[in-house]
């Protein structure tokens, strides 16, 4: 934990802070509040540490399989110049062995010694490298914000969620990329570069990469879990496995589902506007748990939420209600369950009469 003088370095040592940075959760959400109101003299530290930790996060991941080519194609080759050179000396004199003492074979120590200075090579490469500058947009419990992108393509963020873009890459005839934690809807415009080939748009959420040209979709990444609707165009889904990495195409009305804690991938068929009724600020639910409405409220809304009887969480709600007035919603389950909903600070209580 921190020690009083709150240094950044400490918090980008805390393990429990890189989760919350990286994968902000009720809970810990709820604790680094508490943190930040018991110690607001923290406030700057923790901003300029939250700051760092993004940037070491986001920058690497599109360098990280080209640089580690890069340093295994170095390796190799100091390798089999060690060999080649080692082939072409001359012989050397015999070497009488002593009882227990190692025997070394030069050979392999100079090649060791090259393979350790290219590694240190490497390192400083990822130290001294100049931090990739970000611009990142963010939206409270309870709010949602619209954002037009340097290429004029349109990102409405649901609440709780965090969008980051890389400050001016966006003539990048490679790709666009942007990457997501929470939920966003996207409206991405056509590009092409000056030769008329069309460049990518990317959204990196925390499993899946979501790759497309010009197009219309939906992208929920909360809890180790990444959902994908598609409204309009194509989209092709890049999904990271432990072991693995498998390509999935979309078409309009499609959706796909990738939990890390499951190892199927759910594709099926839905209605596109169930899942983007909240960019209208409405909330629909269609034979929805209980238990999935229970999340939306902790991630959408910051309440915890407590469900006194276990076999309410399975029970399955229609209906639709404004997103800016959770009450609403919390009226029409008590009368419809015949439940008491209290609530008490930022925690919120159903138990039935």
């Amino acid at each position: 934990m921190p020690d009083n003088q709150h240094q950044v370095k400490d918090f980008l040592l805390d393990p429990y802070f890189q989760e919350w940075v990286k994968a902000p959760n009720t809970e810990n959400n709820a604790y680094w509040q508490e943190f930040l109101h018991q110690n607001p003299e923290a406030a700057s530290a923790t901003a300029e540490a939250k700051k760092l930790v993004l940037q070491l996060n986001f920058q690497e991941a599109p360098r990280s399989e080209n640089v580690k080519r890069r340093v295994k194609s170095a390796i190799d080759q100091a390798i089999q110049e060690g060999l080649t050179a080692e082939d072409s000396s001359p012989p050397s004199k015999p070497f009488v062995q002593e009882p227990k003492e190692i025997f070394y074979n030069k050979k392999w120590v100079g090649i060791a010694a090259s393979i350790t200075g290219l590694l240190l090579l490497a390192a400083t490469y990822f130290i001294i490298r100049p931090a990739a500058s970000f611009i990142e947009y963010t939206t409270a419990y309870g709010e949602t914000k619209t954002v037009t992108l340097p290429d004029q393509s349109v990102v409405t963020l649901n609440a709780n969620s965090t969008l980051r873009i890389e400050e001016g890459n966006w003539e990048n005839p490679t790709g666009r990329s942007v990457w997501l934690s929470g939920e966003a809807f996207f409206k991405v415009n056509k590009r092409k570069t000056r030769e008329g080939a069309p460049i990518k748009f990317v959204v990196h959420s925390s499993n899946v990469q979501v790759e497309v040209l010009g197009t219309q979709f939906n992208v929920n990444s909360r809890r180790s879990k990444t959902q994908v609707v598609l409204r309009v165009g194509k989209v092709k889904l890049n999904i990271h496995r432990d072991t693995a990495q498998e390509e999935v195409l979309m078409k309009p009305g499609q959706m796909v589902a990738v939990d890390e804690q499951k190892p199927i991938i759910e594709k099926k068929t839905v209605d596109p506007s169930q899942y983007t009724a909240w960019t209208e600020n409405k909330l629909v639910f269609e034979n929805t748990s209980i238990a999935a409405i229970k999340q939306l409220i902790e991630d959408n809304y910051g309440f915890q939420v407590q469900v006194n009887n276990a076999t309410l969480l399975q029970k399955a709600f229609s209906g639709t209600a404004p997103a800016d007035d959770l009450d609403i919603l919390l009226d029409k389950l008590a009368l419809i369950y015949h439940l008491n909903i209290t609530k008490d600070g930022n925690k919120i209580t159903l138990e039935e009469k």
